[in-house]
């Protein structure tokens, strides 16, 4: 553990990377389709939740400084139930793995490789992810902390080549259907959230554990404010009729004319940038599961079970038949995370605090 030891930062940036790493490119759809243009607002909701959630994580955490989500829920509820439990968490990491996957070669698929087999390009990603997990936390945390600002200045781009189409008042009227709709959202928001399982295993790892509840903060902020400067720019463009786009970014990057003609094809750019987030959203996963399943197996590294999880992770990667059937993966996904990432810790922190169990 001493070897793989990470910032502050890089668990901030680790977080924005997970949660966005194909979900921006859908973001301002779904925000439209549950709460029309009070989306921001569903955003703002979600992302306290969000916070809610992993400050119940690390409550639990700080009490067995020393431990992950892995040793600690066995201690608490015993053996049988916490490797239940953490076999839940291996398989959520890996469903999410596949999803990232699929999203990820069907996007490549229309936008740049037509002609290539998708399995090609799922099988390519995947051992590049599984390579880089290999190498343990710290690499793959420095390599994300280096692309990191060159994905915000790609986004930023987009965003400032939209702003002449921008017409604000695609915004209004503010709550013309009430809080109803904005709180379904917000809910739907939390869930989306999904970096923030990170904290179930990465603060033992961390240089300052005693700062992650500023981690949370930050990382949670920075978020907000990026899912809502796309939100706002990509609806100031598209109006209401975002929710007819399968992935309204990558259609607002397409858009766009940068002024002079300096760049004639922005959206090419975009993707490339893209691959890096959603590459580190798989990597981080990937990681997890394969950190996980390693110490539930009592292996002190994860690197000999990153390429045996490779089949597994193709194969869920494969049983969509269609774009609108991976949808289908990600409900699975919602489902089991909201059991791992909100329920259990809840529980495991409340029966930890009845029977007094700790570690520190």
């Amino acid at each position: 553990m001493e070897n793989d030891r990470i910032t502050s930062w890089q668990v901030i940036v680790l977080l924005i990377s997970v949660i966005n790493g194909t979900r921006l490119l859908d973001l301002p759809r779904i925000l439209v389709q549950d709460a029309g243009p009070d989306g921001w607002l569903s955003l703002f909701f979600g992302h306290i939740l969000a916070v809610g959630a992993a400050f119940v994580m690390i409550k639990l955490a700080q009490r067995f400084p020393r431990l992950t989500f892995v040793e600690y829920s066995r201690r608490i509820i015993g053996p049988f139930l916490g490797t239940t439990i953490c076999l839940g968490a291996v398989f959520l990491w890996t469903l999410i793995s596949a999803r990232i996957i699929r999203v990820f070669a069907d996007v490549l698929k229309i936008f740049v490789f037509p002609r290539t087999p998708i399995e090609v390009i799922m099988l390519m990603m995947l051992l590049l992810s599984l390579y880089v997990v290999r190498n343990g936390l710290e690499p793959m945390a420095r390599t994300m902390e280096i692309l990191f600002p060159v994905i915000i200045l790609t986004i930023g781009l987009v965003v400032l080549f939209a702003v002449p189409e921008l017409d604000l008042t695609n915004l209004q009227p503010v709550l013309a259907k009430g809080l109803g709709p904005v709180i379904k959202g917000g809910m739907r928001q939390a869930l989306e959230q999904r970096g923030i399982k990170l904290f179930l295993l990465v603060i033992p790892f961390m240089l300052a554990p005693q700062r992650v509840g500023t981690v949370v903060f930050l990382g949670l902020g920075i978020n907000y404010f990026l899912q809502v400067i796309v939100f706002i720019v990509t609806i100031g463009v598209f109006g209401l009729h975002t929710e007819d786009f399968l992935w309204p970014v990558s259609m607002l990057a397409k858009f766009l004319a940068v002024p002079g003609g300096i760049v004639e094809h922005l959206e090419i750019i975009f993707m490339i940038i893209w691959v890096t987030a959603a590459s580190a959203s798989l990597m981080v996963n990937n990681y997890l599961a394969c950190t996980a399943l390693a110490r539930l197996a009592g292996l002190s590294k994860q690197y000999p079970l990153a390429f045996p999880l490779a089949p597994i992770i193709f194969f869920i990667a494969l049983l969509p038949d269609s774009i609108v059937a991976t949808e289908s993966i990600l409900l699975l996904e919602r489902m089991l995370g909201f059991v791992i990432a909100w329920i259990t810790p809840a529980l495991l922190l409340f029966i930890a605090w009845i029977r007094g169990v700790k570690d520190v």
